[in-house]
């Protein structure tokens, strides 16, 4: 359905321009920004939303300007631009607060946590992330979806970003040469498993006989 919804935004868009009204201008640039995010052209998007700020300045149009900013610090993030992120989230958060809307404020406030976590900052993450749920909480209740996923956002914060991870798998595999080698072994014309008997002791013995454990063959 993206394809579909990016042509009608972009119709959208045309239609705005033809009519020169500032208001209808901002609102419809910002939605076709964030159907270029969607449709997966973060670039190109990221630069219609950019545009679009700037006309909802121009027209004071602030619920088309609170969405652009919604949408761009969500597109940095997506980008990899975390320092970016963080710079942009004071004023993407006033511009959501402007509003009153507490689900763009807390898209803000959930995005710049990620980045926090990804920069390696976890404390400042947690906080940020924990006052989005609170105010999740607050405006829809504990059992409300979107206080569930900013939760469960903040829990996943709690351990390490994927780029600690990463590093870790990275270090790990480079300690493990010597099991990576073993393998390799087998994979080369090692000979196959045989077949031997357990090695029988008399505490094995009684273990089978009040416990029915299996003495067939094994392979090793």
């Amino acid at each position: 359905r993206y394809p579909e919804s990016l042509k009608l935004a972009q119709q959208a868009d045309t239609a705005a321009q033809e009519l020169g009204e500032p208001h209808l201008l901002a609102s419809a640039r910002a939605l076709l920004g964030g159907h270029q995010v969607l449709s997966g052209d973060y670039e190109a998007g990221a630069t219609t939303l950019t545009k679009a700020i700037y006309l909802a300045e121009l027209a004071q149009e602030d619920r088309a300007r609170a969405f652009a900013w919604s949408e761009l610090v969500a597109v940095e993030y997506w980008r990899g631009h975390h320092q970016q992120v963080v710079a942009q989230g004071p004023v993407a958060l006033g511009a959501c607060e402007r509003i009153h809307d507490v689900r763009l404020a807390t898209i803000v406030q959930q995005t710049v946590g990620s980045s926090l976590s990804e920069l390696g900052k976890p404390k400042e993450a947690i906080a940020m992330l924990q006052e989005a749920v609170d105010r999740l909480t607050k405006a829809f209740g504990p059992e409300d979806r979107r206080t569930s996923a900013a939760l469960s956002t903040a829990m996943r914060t709690r351990s390490a970003p994927a780029s600690s991870r990463m590093r870790t798998c990275r270090r790990v595999a480079a300690t493990s040469r010597v099991w990576v080698a073993a393998i390799d072994c087998t994979a080369i014309g090692a000979p196959p498993p045989i077949w031997v008997r357990p090695t029988r002791t008399a505490r094995v013995g009684f273990r089978r006989a009040f416990s029915g454990i299996d003495s067939s063959p094994v392979r090793t």
